[in-house]
């Protein structure tokens, strides 16, 4: 018996990532966040923190870089 599982033999049907609307529905963690099933770049557009890098101001991502 290996340590490494045969992944060969697991059914797996990959999911498109075109931005079509999945047949999934969002659920929540327990913390009540919803987790959509497929994220895309218009879910991040307008994000103004994504542009600032760690040790420089406002120091959203902490203070070391």
């Amino acid at each position: 018996m290996t340590a490494i599982p045969d992944f060969t033999t697991v059914d797996f049907e990959p999911q498109s990532a075109t931005g079509a609307a999945p047949s999934e529905p969002v659920w929540e963690t327990p913390e009540s966040i919803p987790v959509k099933p497929v994220y895309t770049a218009d879910d991040i557009a307008g994000l103004d923190f994504l542009e600032t890098r760690p040790g420089l101001a406002p120091y959203l991502r902490g203070p070391y870089p």
